[in-house]
């Protein structure tokens, strides 16, 4: 397995996300870890975004990655105690590698 993919049954693996906490959350199913970072660090910005345009107010805001272990969901961490939170994923911006936490 490459260090960026996840198992392979997509439905074992999850985003969460509580635009407003406490509220509800709304999960996404994820394929990569890549995937994942990128679809929680796109909320958080959105979140930022309607905040700066005063359209919400400040409210808290929470989210992360889930894996379904013996029909229960809990949070996903790597063989060495890392969650989504500690990973980091790097793209292309114009030639130029840019790191993302």
């Amino acid at each position: 397995m490459a260090k960026d993919e996840l198992e392979s049954d997509p439905a074992k693996y999850r985003v969460y996300w509580f635009a407003s906490v406490p509220g509800t959350p709304f999960y996404v199913p994820v394929y990569t870890l890549p995937e994942a970072k990128k679809i929680l660090t796109t909320l958080a910005d959105y979140d930022l975004h309607l905040e700066k345009q005063g359209l919400v107010g400040k409210h808290g805001n929470a989210g992360g990655l889930e894996v379904l272990n013996d029909g229960a969901w809990e949070e996903w961490s790597d063989k060495d105690g890392n969650t989504i939170d500690d990973y980091e994923w790097e793209v292309k911006v114009r030639g130029k590698d840019k790191r993302h936490t």
